[in-house]
This record gives C-alpha cells, structure tokens and sequence, in this order.
C-alpha cells in the first residue's frame, strides 16, 4: 500500500513551458514499419526520449528504403519540440 502524501490544492498550479529546440539526435531505435515511437538520444542534452517522426515525406522514403538505413553513428539534425513542466513553488509564493 502507499498514501500520496501531496497539496492537491497545488499540484497543478505549476508552469508548462513549450520549448522549439534544434539538436543532433542519435538514433537508439528505428521504427521500419508504421507509427510508433522512435526512441533518440539528445547529442546537447545527453538525454534518451521516445519521439514520433512527423514529416510523413520523409518517414514514408525511409520506411519504403528510398533513404538509406541509419546506422548507430548516423545522427539526424532535428527540429523539435518538448513541454517542459515547473513545478509550482509555494515558497516563492510566500514572499
């Protein structure tokens, strides 16, 4: 068992930040078939995510073979776009 020990009054005061950012993106995992999720390490950020391809030109060449296999030191430069959530600080508040 476990208790959620949280304000609900605050959870969900804090901010979301939507963030366009450009990044050379190592691909961990390519989908060759449909629309799941592509996982990527972030080359700036040094971090791993799950991210779905949108440019349908693109991902139906590759996924057809018009557009050559990535291999595991190919990097794609990508332009894309995350939320970033900041938390609600009730001691910023108080000032």
């Amino acid at each position: 068992k476990w208790r959620f020990a949280g304000d609900l009054s605050t959870m969900f005061l804090g901010l979301k930040e939507t963030v366009v950012a450009k990044d050379y993106l190592y691909v961990k995992i390519a989908i060759n078939e449909g629309k799941q999720l592509w996982t990527f390490k972030s080359s700036r950020m040094n971090k791993t995510f799950t991210a779905r391809i949108l440019v349908k030109d693109w991902i139906k060449n590759y996924q057809s073979g018009l557009i050559p296999p990535i291999g595991p030191k190919d990097t794609l430069l990508a332009e894309f776009t995350y939320d970033l959530y900041k938390p609600y600080d009730k001691r910023k508040q108080q000032k």
